[in-house]
């Protein structure tokens, strides 16, 4: 397939073809001990593609393989879903350990990728909050200082939001927005890693009791540069095709990749 794009001139009209493309798979798979394997599988067409329909379109008919190194399963599609599992719960993933993933299927080419869940985690952090005003709306604001895993590469990802229970029974929700939600332990091994300043603002209202609600995700390399791509290039789609988008899945595009999340609740008031 080619695009030509004309350039009107006085002189002569330029014809440049863009180079070929086919489609390929879109797999999309992140571990954690202690719950299931789910993978899913879309489509992804070219950029210039005859067929933009088909695009993200699920693949529920290929063949999909998990491994752990000694042993392999096939996973099946869910009744009613659009993603794979494994039906008879028999590979639990555990930290530490390295999982393999392939998938077949007659029209495009197979797909592999791997990846290692990581040994260590955070399991202890501290939650900065405060609030302030700002004319007719109240400004809520938070942090989050961990010390370093030492010894080896570490990469994170942090999360928070407040609940509110209302006066009238009611509760109200708000996530922190944080300039960004991904850190690495890059240049400062073992040392204190303090986040940004999240935040959100607000009408104040008739509020009875607010928690907070931290979780600080320890994370592999995958999990952590495709969902920092996703951040800093597509504001979100998880599938583009061609983009700066991180992939490390061999024949396709996607992620396959781990992590370990430890949640900690705090009550304001």
């Amino acid at each position: 397939m080619a695009f030509a794009l004309l350039w009107m001139s006085c002189e002569r009209d330029a014809e440049i073809p863009l180079p070929e493309s086919d489609p390929k798979m879109g797999l999309a798979c992140f571990l954690s001990p202690g719950q299931p394997i789910q993978v899913y599988l879309q489509r992804v067409e070219p950029l210039f593609s005859k067929n933009p329909s088909q695009n993200a379109l699920p693949i529920l008919d290929a063949k999909m393989f998990f491994s752990n190194g000694f042993d392999t399963i096939q996973l099946t599609v869910k009744s009613g879903e659009q993603f794979y599992i494994d039906t008879s719960m028999s590979m639990p993933i555990k930290a530490g350990k390295s999982y393999y993933i392939w998938a077949e299927t007659p029209l495009l080419p197979s797909v592999f990728a791997s990846c290692t869940v990581p040994k260590n985690y955070i399991d202890t952090f501290l939650i900065n909050y405060g609030a302030g005003s700002n004319g007719a709306d109240s400004t809520y604001q938070i942090s989050l200082d961990w010390m370093d895993i030492p010894g080896e590469n570490n990469y994170y990802r942090v999360r928070a939001e407040s609940i509110d229970s209302l006066k009238n029974g009611g509760f109200d929700g708000s996530s922190f927005s944080f300039t960004t939600h991904y850190y690495s332990d890059v240049g400062r091994d073992a040392q204190l890693i303090q986040t940004g300043i999240g935040s959100y603002s607000s009408v104040p209202g008739q509020v009875r009791s607010r928690h907070i609600t931290a979780q600080l995700v320890t994370c592999d390399v995958n999990y952590f540069r495709y969902h920092l791509s996703i951040e800093e290039v597509v504001n979100g789609n998880p599938f583009v095709q061609p983009s700066s988008l991180f992939s490390n899945v061999t024949g396709g595009v996607g992620c396959f990749g781990a992590y370990i999340q430890h949640t900690y609740k705090m009550k304001v008031f």
